[in-house]
């Protein structure tokens, strides 16, 4: 039976923040290099309700999430996890086709997120989804826009020691 993905809700935040947890335990700084608290998903951020997504198994037990908010008309993903053993089954997409739409009915113009610059596996994935790395003039505007402290070099934001990736999708109806 196939998962049901449902819009973002509080009382699965603790489920949500192990999720997080085993998802960055498995993966360590290639993933975040910060582990995510009940009170980071908690956080009221513009548009989260509407964007983030939880998928559910067929007894309502969490599988996976996407959590995201809107920045200047910009559906932003800040995290995305999917349990073991629902990888490969097409979770993942099942949950950014969910959280596209939300976006598009918010009137979002485009999506984003950032990724680890080691993290090329996600990169992979969302490439698949129709998301392109931004580089030059579009990534320091970006940056500038999120007030962060990077320094953009070509493709890579290197800030505090760390190197990630900024990747853009379009919300155009073309599929990916």
């Amino acid at each position: 039976m196939p998962p049901k993905v449902i819009s973002f809700n509080d009382s699965y935040v603790p489920d949500i923040v192990r999720l997080d947890a085993a998802w960055r335990a498995e993966m360590g700084d290639a993933f975040s290099h910060q582990d995510w608290t009940e009170d980071h998903f908690r956080l009221d951020l513009p548009g989260k309700q509407k964007l983030s997504r939880l998928a559910l198994d067929e007894n309502g037990r969490l599988v996976g999430f996407w959590s995201a908010s809107i920045r200047r008309r910009t559906a932003h993903t800040h995290r995305v996890a999917v349990d073991p053993s629902w990888r490969r089954s097409g979770l993942g997409r099942l949950m950014f086709e969910s959280f596209r739409e939300a976006a598009l009915s918010a009137g979002c113009e485009d999506m984003t997120i950032s990724l680890t610059f080691a993290n090329d596996a996600a990169r992979r994935f969302y490439e698949a989804l129709g998301y392109r790395l931004m580089f030059g003039v579009d990534l320091e505007k970006f940056v500038a826009a999120t007030g962060r402290p990077g320094r953009v070099e070509h493709d890579r934001v290197l800030e505090e020691g760390r190197a990630y990736v900024i990747m853009r999708r379009s919300l155009g109806r073309e599929e990916p």
